[in-house]
């Protein structure tokens, strides 16, 4: 699972299935994987904990937070946007998901 902002979404490759994305290339070099972006443009650290039960019913076995750089552009202090990425991490790590950030 990916979890970010239009960055790793794709917005700007031609949206998330083009093979010119981050997650377009792990898919072409994985094919035999389900991938899933839950990546969309605007996002922040705050978006992404709202969803954080959705993310969960999903059981991701790994997941890759790139943490949106729209929390400084929406002027979320660096404190919270650490906090908020750990608490992404520890929430899925509690289901057993390797995390990488």
């Amino acid at each position: 699972m990916f979890i970010g902002d239009a960055k790793t979404y794709g917005l700007f490759a031609g949206g998330s299935d083009s093979v010119s994305t981050f997650v377009g290339i792990w898919r072409t070099n994985n094919p035999t994987n389900r991938i899933y972006n839950n990546s969309g443009s605007g996002e922040t650290t705050n978006n992404i904990i709202s969803k954080l039960s959705e993310l969960i019913t999903y059981r991701p076995r790994k997941a890759v937070i790139v943490a949106p750089s729209n929390d400084p552009r929406t002027l979320v202090p660096q404190a919270t946007t650490q906090a908020n990425i750990l608490t992404i991490k520890t929430a899925l790590e509690a289901v057993g998901t390797d995390v990488w950030y």
